[in-house]
């Protein structure tokens, strides 16, 4: 497969071997990674609403760890707080970050758990917390919130 110009317009086209016959590779390469395409789009896409759709009540506990301290919050008002915070964060693209600081925060749901991995980095927008979102080993997308930085500041969980 190539893109080829014809008539001053792109245009893809796929070419076979010698023999008119597709190759191996292709006939066995496309469809594993039309499956993994398909498997994580979903996952990442339902991942995206179940945290849309987590009203506070839904969370029992969230659990704070990092830097040789623990909490766990139980307080409604600011578990409400927390994870209204974590819907409307905005979305990041890191690139090669260099971790300062980690943290792991665990919103602690009746049957399942979402964990997030909130570090401060060097060298670049100080007063943010970069939060990578993962479910069952799946990363599940990159946050950024100046937020979270403040609250683990006022917590003592980060310098």
């Amino acid at each position: 497969m190539f893109f080829k110009r014809v008539n001053g317009k792109s245009h893809l086209e796929y070419k076979t071997d010698e023999s008119g016959k597709t190759p191996l590779v292709l006939k066995i390469l496309v469809p594993i990674l039309a499956v993994f395409v398909v498997f994580y789009g979903f996952r990442l896409w339902t991942f995206h609403r179940q945290l849309q759709d987590i009203r506070p009540s839904d969370i029992l506990e969230i659990r704070i760890a990092g830097q040789g301290k623990k909490l766990v919050i139980h307080d409604r008002r600011e578990i409400s707080t927390l994870l209204q915070e974590m819907k409307s964060a905005g979305s990041w693209i890191p690139n090669h970050p260099k971790t300062k600081q980690h943290v792991v925060m665990t919103f602690v749901l009746e049957e399942d758990e979402i964990d997030c991995s909130m570090e401060t980095l060097q060298d670049i927008d100080s007063d943010y917390v970069y939060i990578d979102m993962t479910d069952s080993g799946f990363n599940m997308g990159h946050r950024k919130s100046q937020y979270f930085y403040q609250y683990l500041k006022s917590k003592g969980v980060i310098d």
